[in-house]
């Protein structure tokens, strides 16, 4: 029923603008308005700034790296290839105590490793028949991957000496007695010595040069604390500085992108404070060095 409900509505329209252009207003009217209300054409606050712009960049060149750190570099990243190195196994195990005597269980599994190595018997079929690890032998005695620390220490020396698809003499655990046999050897691909140096070089600059900007931005805050003056601070860390002209804080904040104005263009901040702000890939030191105050325009 509220669906089916319409109304006839009446209305009228009005246009603002001219509605205040039909309003009587006199230059004199207007200008006993701005004599009465100087505070209303107060032109906006200036301030001028000395700054000093930095980032990693700044701090690369008389960087030299040694071709020798490069060959340590290049070294620790063959041992780290070769320590991702996967090497995934199976294998048959025989319980010492499901057998009558240490020896019998010794003799079953020197067995299984001549019967498989005289090929009279496939590993994954030796598996099936004679292993007791009830977790694996569906998998035909897969153990899965390790890159040295996965499995037993007396299972990764042997691993280390296997050839892929050989099978190891037995190993004694204790209570259990293991054949192993390695499956498949996944290597990491090493990539260009050439490549290699070239971006090694480039993230030791990189690192290097993040690490002085880094004692920079520590020994300029330090100074700002001791209330060193903006030239101080500057010739102490050995950077070129920029001078704005009188700038609003909107033009403040356009010239220095990413840096908040209105700290800086706080009633508490007086001519010769600085302040060091950090940004993404460097720093800002700023230092504010003039303040012009608003001023009734003509």
């Amino acid at each position: 029923a509220a669906n089916e409900v319409s109304r006839d509505i009446k209305f009228i329209k009005s246009n603002n603008e001219k509605i205040v252009d039909s309003q009587p207003a006199t230059l004199l009217e207007a200008e006993a308005f701005y004599n009465d209300n100087n505070l209303l054409f107060l032109s906006e606050e200036t301030r001028r700034f000395n700054f000093i712009k930095a980032s990693v960049e700044n701090y690369v060149e008389g960087i030299n790296i040694s071709d020798d750190l490069l060959e340590d570099s290049y070294q620790d990243y063959l041992n780290e290839a070769n320590n991702a190195v996967q090497n995934r196994i199976s294998h048959i195990m025989i319980n010492k105590y499901n057998y009558a005597s240490e020896r019998e269980a010794n003799d079953l599994i020197n067995q299984i490793y001549n019967d498989i190595n005289t090929s009279k018997v496939n590993f994954v079929s030796a598996v099936s028949e004679f292993s007791e690890d009830e977790a694996s032998i569906e998998e035909s005695g897969d153990l899965g991957y390790s890159s040295g620390d996965a499995f037993p220490e007396e299972f990764e020396s042997v691993i280390a000496k296997l050839k892929l698809n050989e099978v190891s003499s037995p190993i004694d655990l204790g209570d259990t007695l293991h054949l192993i046999k390695l499956t498949e050897v996944l290597k990491p691909e090493l990539r260009s010595k050439s490549e290699i140096i070239y971006e090694l070089r480039e993230e030791i600059i990189l690192s290097e040069s993040a690490s002085l900007m880094s004692d920079d931005i520590g020994i300029a805050e330090e100074l700002i604390i001791s209330g060193a003056n903006f030239e101080e601070i500057a010739l102490t860390i050995n950077l070129d500085t920029q001078d704005t002209d009188l700038i609003t804080q909107d033009k403040f904040e356009s010239l220095l992108i990413g840096i908040d104005g209105s700290r800086f263009f706080e009633r508490s901040l007086l001519v010769g404070d600085n302040d060091i702000i950090e940004t993404e890939d460097g720093f800002y030191i700023i230092g504010l060095a003039e303040i012009n105050a608003p001023s009734l325009m003509a």
